[in-house]
C-alpha cells in the first residue's frame, strides 16, 4: 500500500472582500476569496529596521470548505465594516483634538483616546502622522493604565526616544518608526512634556520629502547636477 502525504498551509490573516461564492452544477459550491497577510516589522542584530510586510493570496475553496465560507461571508463583512467604522471614528476623533486643543502646537503628537479600542491604535496613529507629518502616540484605556502604539517620521527615532524615558513606562518595545508601549495614567502629562521639549527634531525634518523617480536623458547630466545631487543628499 502506498502511504498518502497531504500538505497543509494555515495561513491566518484578514479577508481583504467579501468572497465571491459560486453554485456549479451537481450542487459543487466554490468560493474565490483574497487573504491579507502581515508580517510584523523587526529590527536586525545590528539595528537595522525591517518594515512591515504584507502579502495578498488568492485562495480557492471547494464543496464543504465554500459552504463554510459562504455561511460566514455575511458575519465577516459585519465585522470588518464595523472595524472600519471604529477606525474612522477614532481618527476622527483625534483629528479633533490636534486642531482645536493646545497639542496643535506640538512637535510630538501624544494623543489619548480614551474609548478607542486598542486594535486600531496603530492604525490611527500611523493616518495621524501621515495627516500632520509629526511622530505619533495614540493611546487609550488598557487593562492595566493606558496602552497604544507609535508611529514615526524619517529622522526620529521612536524607540530610543522612549527609551530615554523608560522610567515613565511599564512597558515598550519596538523599532525606530514604531512602538508600542504601556504606562500609568499619571504618567500621560509628563510624558507628552519630555518629548516635546526633547524632540531634537528641526524644520527640514518636518518637512516631508517625496521623492520621484524619472527617467533622465543622458545628455541632462552636467557636472552641477551631480555636485547638486550630492548637496541635496547631504
Amino acid at each position: 500500500n502506498k502511504e498518502m502525504s497531504v500538505n497543509k498551509v494555515i495561513l491566518i490573516g484578514n479577508v481583504g472582500k467579501e468572497p465571491d461564492v459560486r453554485h456549479l452544477d451537481r450542487n459543487v459550491v466554490v468560493a474565490n476569496l483574497v487573504l491579507a497577510t502581515t508580517e510584523r516589522g523587526y529590527t536586525l542584530q545590528n539595528g537595522t529596521p525591517v518594515p512591515e510586510r504584507t502579502e495578498w493570496h488568492n485562495i480557492v475553496l471547494w464543496g464543504g470548505l465554500a459552504e463554510v465560507a459562504e455561511k460566514y461571508a455575511g458575519e465577516l463583512k459585519a465585522l470588518n465594516d464595523e472595524r472600519k467604522k471604529i477606525t474612522l471614528d477614532a481618527t476622527n476623533e483625534a483629528i479633533t483634538l490636534v486642531d482645536t486643543t493646545e497639542l496643535s502646537d506640538d512637535k510630538v503628537l501624544v494623543v489619548f483616546l480614551p474609548d478607542c479600542h486598542e486594535s486600531v491604535a496603530g492604525i490611527v496613529a500611523g493616518r495621524i502622522k501621515e495627516k500632520y507629518y509629526r511622530p505619533t502616540i495614540v493611546l487609550t484605556r488598557g487593562e492595566e493604565g493606558l496602552k497604544g502604539s507609535a508611529r514615526s517620521i524619517e529622522g526620529y527615532n521612536i524607540f530610543e526616544k522612549l527609551m530615554e524615558r523608560k522610567e515613565l513606562l511599564t512597558k515598550f518595545g519596538g523599532h525606530p518608526m514604531a512602538a508600542g508601549l504601556s504606562l500609568d495614567a499619571a504618567n500621560l502629562l509628563e510624558l507628552r512634556k519630555q518629548l516635546n521639549e526633547n524632540h531634537g527634531m528641526s524644520a527640514d525634518d518636518l518637512t516631508q520629502k517625496i521623492w520621484i523617480d524619472v527617467p533622465v536623458p543622458v545628455d541632462y547630466i552636467s557636472e552641477k547636477l551631480i555636485e547638486d545631487f550630492i548637496e541635496n543628499m547631504k
